[in-house]
This record gives C-alpha cells, sequence and structure tokens, in this order.
C-alpha cells in the first residue's frame, strides 16, 4: 500500500513539473515578443522592411519622409500640382519669407523614365514651375531647377517631389569676365535701374569716362523666350535703358554705342531656367 502510494505522488510529481515546463515556455516567448508556442512569429500584418515613421522605405520620395504626405504633391509622370489641405498655411510661411527682392529657389524632381513635358529641360523643372504657379509668384522671383533622383516613387499614388529655399536677392552685376561687365535683368523686363546695386555701379561708370574721355558699349541680350524679332527690340531696350541712366549722369550721348543681340548670343543653356536667367543681360565694355 505504501509503495502504491509512493507511485502515484511520483506520477503527480511528474504532471506537475511537466505543466511548470511548459508556463515556462510560454512566458519566455511571449518576453521576446512571440506570443506563439509554436515558434512561428505573428507579424500581425506589419511589413517590418518598411519604416513609415522614419520614411525609410523603397518607395519614399526624395523630399518628403513619407508618400502621400506633404501640401503639394505630383503623381508619376504628371507636373500637375495636388494640393493638400495644408497647403494654404505653408505657401503662406514660404512667401512670408520672402524679402524685397529676394528669390525662391523650386526644385523639381524626377526619375529618368518620367517623359519630359514640352517647353522644359525635364520634368523636374515642369514640377517646379507647377509649384509657382501654385504660389503666385512671377518668373523673375524663382528660380527653377530640376533633379534627376535615382530613388524609387510610388506609381499609385501622389507623392512629395519639390523642395524650397530662399537663396536671397540676385546678383545683378558681374564684373568677372575681363573688361567685360555684365549687367543682369528680371523676366521680360527692361526696368531694373531701380536696382540700388546697377546704379551704384553705374555712377561709377559715369564718373570715369566723363574724366577718361573713354567710350562704353553697350550690348543687350535676351533668352530664347517669344519671337526672335521681338527680343532683338528688347535686347536693344535693355541697352538703351542703361544708356539713358549713364546721359543722365552727364555722360555725352556720342560717348555711348548701343546695340541689341538679342537671344542670337547665349552665354548658357536656355533649356533651363537657371540658363535663362543668365542670358537675360546687358554687357558693359569700357572702351578707348
Amino acid at each position: 500500500m505504501k509503495s502504491f502510494l509512493l507511485g502515484i505522488l511520483f506520477l503527480l510529481w511528474c504532471f506537475l513539473g511537466y505543466l511548470y515546463h511548459q508556463e515556462q515556455v510560454k512566458c519566455c516567448a511571449i518576453a521576446n515578443g512571440n506570443n506563439s508556442t509554436s515558434g512561428i512569429i505573428d507579424s500581425g500584418g506589419m511589413d517590418d522592411t518598411k519604416d513609415m515613421t522614419t520614411g525609410t522605405a523603397d518607395n519614399v520620395a526624395p523630399t518628403d519622409e513619407r508618400n502621400n504626405a506633404g501640401p503639394i504633391l505630383f503623381n508619376y509622370a504628371n507636373n500637375e500640382a495636388v494640393l493638400g489641405d495644408e497647403w494654404s498655411a505653408y505657401k503662406s510661411k514660404l512667401l512670408d519669407g520672402l524679402k524685397d527682392g529676394e528669390r525662391l529657389e523650386i526644385t523639381g524632381y524626377y526619375t529618368k523614365d518620367e517623359e519630359t513635358p514640352e517647353g522644359y529641360a525635364n520634368l523636374g523643372e515642369a514640377r517646379a514651375d507647377a509649384a509657382r504657379e501654385a504660389l503666385n509668384l512671377s518668373k523673375d522671383r524663382v528660380l527653377l531647377k530640376g533633379m534627376l533622383s535615382d530613388k524609387g516613387v510610388d506609381k499609385d499614388n501622389p507623392y512629395n517631389a519639390t523642395s524650397f529655399k530662399n537663396i536671397g536677392k540676385a546678383k545683378m552685376i558681374d564684373e568677372s569676365i575681363p573688361n567685360k561687365t555684365i549687367i543682369r535683368f528680371p523676366y521680360n523686363s527692361t526696368k531694373k535701374l531701380s536696382n540700388s546695386q546697377v546704379e551704384a555701379y553705374l555712377d561709377k561708370v559715369a564718373e570715369r569716362v566723363k574724366k577718361s574721355g573713354e567710350r562704353v558699349r553697350l550690348v543687350g541680350h535676351t533668352d530664347s523666350d517669344g519671337p526672335n524679332d521681338s527680343n532683338m527690340v528688347l535686347g536693344q531696350q535693355r541697352a538703351d535703358i542703361i544708356k539713358q541712366y549713364l546721359i543722365g549722369k552727364g555722360v555725352a550721348s556720342n560717348k555711348i554705342l548701343s546695340s541689341s543681340k538679342g537671344e542670337t548670343q547665349p552665354i548658357a543653356s536656355n533649356s533651363t531656367s537657371v540658363g535663362k536667367a543668365e542670358n537675360r543681360r546687358t554687357e558693359l565694355e569700357i572702351i578707348k
């Protein structure tokens, strides 16, 4: 009888030990993030290859932390801006940050398999121009850039494809070319002599040539926008407005030669807004 009871107690001890062991396995699995005792991890439907809080997913656009997020978005192969609910506040913030004479650099991003719209160097520049229009900014207040991205994009949903940067006031005077000074003009403009930088330079030129008897040669240039004949006239106007300023400072009119080359002598590519800004100019040369 005693042996029988000892046997029962032994079996009960073994059974309780087994239950204790199973409970420990389950607890360890939960502590390690696995709620299954079979060793199969339940992902709960989450894809751990994408971090949507930090924007490390492969298909995230280059200028935003997440796809489908941002005040201004674009669809794949398209340059029509999709404006979100946050756009009005974002637009106000950008414009409020622009002081008089300062410009906004807008960069549009594109991928190599997206086609280029007519009139632009690439789809990125077209997207940047669409952002400019959404901001209601004139072309002389912005610098448009297109940048190729090697990152993937979500072809099924709109994504962020632009960035914005205040680049300050445009440099109107360029004296880096020997014996020649470039005076730049905004888009479609002939009246930029209200610029203090330009006026200060021309004041020095006027004083010099009045004392030395030297002459001034002015040649106006344009970008390629518009008809050739109109650009020739525009270039002449850009040369003449400077001529009139110098005459107003006491330089004899017969000491000033003014002419136009229109769009025929670009110094940069007219396929980008950056190049066009370089080409809108009057070249001033002091000659004996």
